[in-house]
């Protein structure tokens, strides 16, 4: 991967450059926007109104856990990158702007940005890229580790055979495939401790804010769709829980939350459409926030400029 990221960042260095495409740059925010706003209405018409109408939640704590879900990631990239790069608070765009381009292009694209932006504005003793590699290699680990119980934890219950088995029926060795392969890839990294090229200790550091990262995204988001519907047990919760992190680490699949609806729909089938329903309005609240994002980025001055690091 980190290859993979060097010549993707060292293109779009040399890219960058050119006049044409410094100016073409600049509409990409907004079109991004548009993006947004377009897969939005999509997914709000095929659930229907009346449905998401019907479930639409009225307390406030919905509306807390969803903020927190979604900022939470960025304040743990935000404490991890301003540690190694040096930088605070004032970098959060920077984060918030990468989050949305691995969602909503394809995955990677958003390290290559902040491998990008970082070149220009980040200072420590370990290149951007050095950097970007560890930490994704390391929330890769912790959340194939994590998805990998979540699943085990799944298969336990009651609901999750069930969904787990509808979902085996319309998918079955592709699920399999991917799921053999999240288990090759851990053990993988477990395994090969020269791909890192920060110091145990760091790795120390950035590992035990992913995990925090990992359980509190995972309580939150379950105590979410507890509180839009108290009428179902935890196992549902659980079980919708790994399903949403097993597709979250399919690389190169742009827009994850919609291919978790649909395989949500798919599995529950009529009987879950509330829950869909609910599914498919965090979904949508998450593509708004990420239109926000694009947005406010294509206001000048948001973004920290890449000045040069002495």
């Amino acid at each position: 991967m980190g290859s993979f990221l060097a010549r993707i960042a060292a293109r779009l260095a040399v890219l960058a450059r050119i006049p044409a495409i410094a100016t073409a740059l600049r509409f990409v925010p907004p079109a991004l926007g548009l993006l947004m706003a377009g897969l939005l209405v999509v997914q709000v018409r095929a659930i229907g109104w009346d449905t998401i109408a019907r479930v639409w939640p009225s307390s406030p704590w919905f509306y807390a856990l969803f903020a927190g879900s979604y900022i939470g990631p960025i304040v743990t990239e935000l404490l991890i990158y301003g540690r190694l790069w040096h930088v605070g608070a004032e970098a959060a765009p920077v984060f918030l702007r990468k989050r949305v381009m691995n969602e909503a292009l394809f995955g990677y694209s958003g390290e290559a940005y902040a491998v990008w932006w970082a070149n220009g504005r980040a200072s420590g003793p370990y290149t951007p890229l050095q950097v970007v590699k560890d930490v994704n290699i390391l929330s890769g680990l912790v959340s194939n580790i994590g998805t990998l119980g979540l699943c085990a934890a799944t298969l336990l219950l009651a609901d999750g055979v069930k969904l787990a088995s509808a979902a085996s029926a319309a998918r079955g060795p592709a699920l399999l495939g991917a799921m053999a392969f999240l288990l090759v890839v851990t053990l993988f990294l477990l395994l090969r401790p020269k791909l890192f090229s920060l110091p145990s200790r760091l790795r120390v550091f950035i590992g035990l804010l992913h995990t925090l990262r990992l359980v509190t995204g995972v309580m939150m988001m379950m105590a979410l769709w507890s509180v839009a519907l108290p009428g179902h047990g935890l196992a549902l919760w659980l079980t919708l829980a790994a399903w949403r992190n097993f597709i979250a680490r399919l690389p190169f699949v742009p827009q994850k939350d919609l291919l978790f609806v649909n395989l949500a729909i798919l599995a529950l089938g009529h009987a879950g459409r509330d829950v869909a329903a609910i599914l498919a309005l965090v979904s949508a609240m998450t593509l708004v926030a990420h239109l926000t994002v694009a947005l406010i980025g294509a206001i000048p001055g948001v973004t920290p400029s890449r000045r040069v690091v002495a």
